[in-house]
Protein backbone atom coordinates (compact mmCIF):
# COMPACT_ATOMS: atom_id res chain seq x y z
CA UNK A 1 0.00 0.00 0.00
CA UNK A 2 1.25 3.54 -0.82
CA UNK A 3 0.84 5.90 1.28
CA UNK A 4 1.54 9.85 0.07
CA UNK A 5 1.70 13.08 2.14
CA UNK A 6 -0.75 16.24 1.20
CA UNK A 7 -1.11 18.11 3.76
CA UNK A 8 -3.80 20.63 1.35
CA UNK A 9 -6.19 17.42 0.95
CA UNK A 10 -9.68 18.16 2.38
CA UNK A 11 -10.33 15.39 4.60
CA UNK A 12 -12.46 13.02 3.69
CA UNK A 13 -13.22 9.56 4.37
CA UNK A 14 -14.73 6.90 1.86
CA UNK A 15 -15.22 3.26 2.39
CA UNK A 16 -17.06 1.36 -0.37
CA UNK A 17 -17.62 -1.46 2.14
CA UNK A 18 -18.46 0.82 5.49
CA UNK A 19 -20.12 4.44 4.60
CA UNK A 20 -19.70 5.17 8.81
CA UNK A 21 -15.99 5.19 8.14
CA UNK A 22 -15.60 1.71 10.07
CA UNK A 23 -13.17 -0.01 8.39
CA UNK A 24 -10.58 -3.24 8.32
CA UNK A 25 -7.05 -2.02 8.42
CA UNK A 26 -3.64 -2.41 10.45
CA UNK A 27 -0.31 -2.18 9.54
CA UNK A 28 3.10 -3.49 10.90
CA UNK A 29 5.71 -1.89 8.88
CA UNK A 30 6.15 1.07 7.15
CA UNK A 31 9.10 1.86 5.00
CA UNK A 32 10.50 5.16 2.80
CA UNK A 33 10.91 3.93 -0.93
CA UNK A 34 11.36 6.82 -3.99
CA UNK A 35 7.89 6.11 -4.96
CA UNK A 36 6.65 7.13 -0.82
CA UNK A 37 6.07 5.59 2.53
CA UNK A 38 5.27 2.31 1.67
CA UNK A 39 2.99 -0.32 4.30
CA UNK A 40 2.13 -3.78 4.76
CA UNK A 41 -0.97 -4.38 5.69
CA UNK A 42 -2.92 -6.50 7.62
CA UNK A 43 -6.79 -6.97 7.44
CA UNK A 44 -9.84 -7.20 10.15
CA UNK A 45 -13.49 -7.75 10.69
CA UNK A 46 -14.24 -3.82 9.89
CA UNK A 47 -17.03 -4.19 12.73
CA UNK A 48 -14.39 -4.67 15.32
CA UNK A 49 -11.85 -1.97 14.04
CA UNK A 50 -12.25 1.69 14.19
CA UNK A 51 -10.50 3.98 11.65
CA UNK A 52 -8.67 7.15 13.60
CA UNK A 53 -8.45 10.02 10.95
CA UNK A 54 -5.01 11.99 11.17
CA UNK A 55 -5.37 14.66 8.89
CA UNK A 56 -2.23 15.15 5.59
CA UNK A 57 -2.15 11.14 5.24
CA UNK A 58 -3.74 10.20 1.78
CA UNK A 59 -4.23 6.10 1.83
CA UNK A 60 -5.03 4.39 -1.31
CA UNK A 61 -5.63 0.83 -1.92
CA UNK A 62 -7.68 -2.33 -3.58
CA UNK A 63 -9.17 -4.83 -1.27
CA UNK A 64 -7.86 -8.67 -2.20
CA UNK A 65 -11.80 -9.54 -3.23
CA UNK A 66 -11.49 -6.14 -6.15
CA UNK A 67 -13.39 -4.02 -3.51
CA UNK A 68 -12.15 -1.07 -3.84
CA UNK A 69 -11.38 2.00 -1.18
CA UNK A 70 -11.15 5.08 -3.31
CA UNK A 71 -9.12 6.91 -0.58
CA UNK A 72 -9.28 7.60 3.16
CA UNK A 73 -7.52 10.08 5.60
CA UNK A 74 -5.75 8.94 8.30
CA UNK A 75 -2.66 7.24 9.87
CA UNK A 76 -3.61 4.59 12.22
CA UNK A 77 -5.98 2.25 13.55
CA UNK A 78 -6.53 1.27 17.14
CA UNK A 79 -6.33 -2.47 18.21
CA UNK A 80 -10.16 -3.12 18.70
CA UNK A 81 -13.67 -1.30 18.25
CA UNK A 82 -13.86 2.44 20.25
CA UNK A 83 -16.81 3.26 20.92
CA UNK A 84 -16.79 6.96 21.15
CA UNK A 85 -19.92 6.99 23.70
CA UNK A 86 -18.27 5.18 26.62
CA UNK A 87 -15.38 7.78 27.80
CA UNK A 88 -13.82 8.70 30.80
CA UNK A 89 -15.28 12.19 31.50
CA UNK A 90 -14.71 15.14 33.88
CA UNK A 91 -17.33 16.50 35.63
CA UNK A 92 -19.10 19.20 34.74
CA UNK A 93 -18.56 22.41 36.55
CA UNK A 94 -22.50 22.71 37.85
CA UNK A 95 -21.88 19.57 39.68
CA UNK A 96 -18.69 20.04 41.20
CA UNK A 97 -19.08 22.74 42.47
CA UNK A 98 -22.21 21.91 44.82
CA UNK A 99 -20.12 19.76 46.46
CA UNK A 100 -16.70 19.76 44.97
CA UNK A 101 -14.83 16.66 48.12
CA UNK A 102 -17.31 14.33 46.48
CA UNK A 103 -15.54 14.28 42.95
CA UNK A 104 -11.91 15.29 44.25
CA UNK A 105 -9.45 12.53 45.58
CA UNK A 106 -8.07 13.11 48.54
CA UNK A 107 -5.04 10.31 48.59
CA UNK A 108 -4.18 8.82 45.04
CA UNK A 109 -5.29 10.20 41.48
CA UNK A 110 -4.94 7.45 38.78
CA UNK A 111 -5.23 8.88 34.75
CA UNK A 112 -4.67 12.06 33.31
CA UNK A 113 -7.42 14.10 35.18
CA UNK A 114 -6.17 14.89 38.55
CA UNK A 115 -2.54 14.45 37.88
CA UNK A 116 -1.38 18.04 38.84
CA UNK A 117 -3.09 18.20 42.43
CA UNK A 118 -0.01 18.49 44.34
CA UNK A 119 -1.73 16.88 47.80
CA UNK A 120 -1.77 13.80 46.02
CA UNK A 121 2.12 13.80 45.23
CA UNK A 122 2.99 11.59 47.87
CA UNK A 123 1.30 8.22 46.86
CA UNK A 124 3.13 8.72 43.52
CA UNK A 125 6.26 7.76 45.37
CA UNK A 126 4.51 4.56 46.39
CA UNK A 127 3.41 4.08 42.82
CA UNK A 128 7.15 3.86 41.10
CA UNK A 129 7.77 1.92 44.41
CA UNK A 130 5.18 -0.68 43.51
CA UNK A 131 6.15 -0.72 40.24
CA UNK A 132 9.98 -1.23 41.08
CA UNK A 133 8.78 -4.11 43.11
CA UNK A 134 6.53 -5.46 40.70
CA UNK A 135 9.43 -6.13 37.90
CA UNK A 136 12.12 -6.99 40.19
CA UNK A 137 9.45 -9.48 41.71
CA UNK A 138 8.21 -10.72 38.54
CA UNK A 139 11.66 -11.00 36.68
CA UNK A 140 10.52 -9.43 33.90
CA UNK A 141 12.07 -6.41 31.52
CA UNK A 142 10.18 -3.43 32.48
CA UNK A 143 10.25 -2.36 28.32
CA UNK A 144 7.99 -5.70 27.74
CA UNK A 145 5.63 -3.51 29.94
CA UNK A 146 6.22 -0.54 28.32
CA UNK A 147 5.95 -1.53 24.69
CA UNK A 148 2.98 -3.51 25.86
CA UNK A 149 1.51 -0.49 27.21
CA UNK A 150 2.82 1.67 23.75
CA UNK A 151 0.97 -0.85 21.74
CA UNK A 152 -2.44 0.48 23.11
CA UNK A 153 -1.76 4.26 23.37
CA UNK A 154 -4.33 5.38 20.66
CA UNK A 155 -6.89 3.37 22.50
CA UNK A 156 -5.95 4.72 26.18
CA UNK A 157 -6.22 7.99 24.53
CA UNK A 158 -9.18 8.22 23.02
CA UNK A 159 -10.81 6.51 26.20
CA UNK A 160 -11.00 10.09 27.75
CA UNK A 161 -13.40 12.49 27.12
CA UNK A 162 -11.08 15.65 26.30
CA UNK A 163 -8.88 15.49 23.07
CA UNK A 164 -6.37 17.56 25.02
CA UNK A 165 -5.62 16.60 27.96
CA UNK A 166 -2.96 19.30 28.67
CA UNK A 167 -0.54 16.58 28.64
CA UNK A 168 2.17 15.08 26.25
CA UNK A 169 0.52 11.36 24.88
CA UNK A 170 4.00 9.91 26.16
CA UNK A 171 3.14 11.27 29.63
CA UNK A 172 -0.04 9.82 29.62
CA UNK A 173 0.34 5.95 28.69
CA UNK A 174 3.43 6.06 30.93
CA UNK A 175 1.32 7.09 33.74
CA UNK A 176 -1.58 5.01 33.33
CA UNK A 177 1.29 1.94 33.02
CA UNK A 178 2.30 2.58 36.61
CA UNK A 179 -0.95 3.23 37.61
CA UNK A 180 -2.15 -0.15 36.76
CA UNK A 181 0.52 -1.62 37.96
CA UNK A 182 -0.13 -0.42 41.04
CA UNK A 183 -4.10 -0.98 41.06
CA UNK A 184 -2.78 -4.63 40.26
CA UNK A 185 -0.62 -4.53 43.18
CA UNK A 186 -2.44 -3.75 45.66
CA UNK A 187 -5.45 -6.11 44.87
CA UNK A 188 -3.04 -9.42 45.33
CA UNK A 189 -1.18 -7.40 48.28
CA UNK A 190 -4.23 -6.91 49.96
CA UNK A 191 -5.25 -10.32 49.55
CA UNK A 192 -2.45 -12.09 51.31
CA UNK A 193 -1.22 -13.06 47.98
CA UNK A 194 2.39 -11.81 48.75
CA UNK A 195 3.44 -9.11 51.29
CA UNK A 196 6.39 -6.93 51.34
CA UNK A 197 7.69 -4.52 54.13
CA UNK A 198 6.43 -1.42 53.51
CA UNK A 199 2.90 -2.66 53.03
CA UNK A 200 1.40 -1.42 56.02
CA UNK A 201 1.97 2.10 55.17
CA UNK A 202 -0.63 1.66 52.23
CA UNK A 203 -2.85 -1.03 53.81
CA UNK A 204 -3.24 1.73 56.97
CA UNK A 205 -5.29 3.98 53.89
CA UNK A 206 -6.46 1.56 52.29
CA UNK A 207 -10.38 2.45 52.96
CA UNK A 208 -9.28 6.21 51.60
CA UNK A 209 -8.05 4.57 48.67
CA UNK A 210 -10.57 2.57 47.48
CA UNK A 211 -13.04 5.53 47.92
CA UNK A 212 -10.60 7.46 45.62
CA UNK A 213 -10.82 4.96 43.08
CA UNK A 214 -14.27 4.71 42.77
CA UNK A 215 -14.54 8.41 41.54
CA UNK A 216 -15.70 9.08 38.17
CA UNK A 217 -12.42 11.31 37.11
CA UNK A 218 -10.14 8.68 38.85
CA UNK A 219 -10.69 6.12 35.98
CA UNK A 220 -8.36 3.82 33.93
CA UNK A 221 -9.46 1.92 31.25
CA UNK A 222 -10.20 -1.50 31.71
CA UNK A 223 -8.22 -3.42 29.09
CA UNK A 224 -4.91 -1.61 30.43
CA UNK A 225 -4.69 -3.84 33.52
CA UNK A 226 -6.35 -6.61 32.45
CA UNK A 227 -3.66 -7.03 29.30
CA UNK A 228 -1.03 -6.17 31.80
CA UNK A 229 -1.91 -8.92 33.87
CA UNK A 230 -1.13 -11.47 31.92
CA UNK A 231 2.51 -10.35 33.18
CA UNK A 232 2.28 -11.62 36.86
CA UNK A 233 3.44 -15.01 37.66
CA UNK A 234 0.74 -17.60 37.40
CA UNK A 235 -1.94 -15.07 37.03
CA UNK A 236 -4.42 -17.56 36.23
CA UNK A 237 -4.19 -18.65 39.72
CA UNK A 238 -5.11 -14.85 41.07
CA UNK A 239 -7.55 -14.13 37.82
CA UNK A 240 -10.61 -15.25 40.51
CA UNK A 241 -9.65 -12.52 43.09
CA UNK A 242 -8.80 -9.93 39.90
CA UNK A 243 -12.23 -11.06 38.82
CA UNK A 244 -13.82 -10.15 42.36
CA UNK A 245 -12.14 -7.17 42.41
CA UNK A 246 -12.54 -5.32 38.94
Amino acid sequence: MLLDHKPNIKPEVYDALDPTGNITIKWDVISLTPDGYVATVKTYNFKQYCHIQAPGWMLGWTWANKEVIWSMMGGQTTEAFISFKCRIKRIPDHLRKVNEQAYTPTIISVGPFNNYNKNLRTMEKFKVRYFKSFVKWANINSENLVSTTREMEVRISYCYAEASLGMDRDVVWKRILVDAIFILELIIRNDNERKESDDFLIMDQMDFIIFDLVLLENQLPFFVPEKLFNFYPNCSHSSSLIDQNF
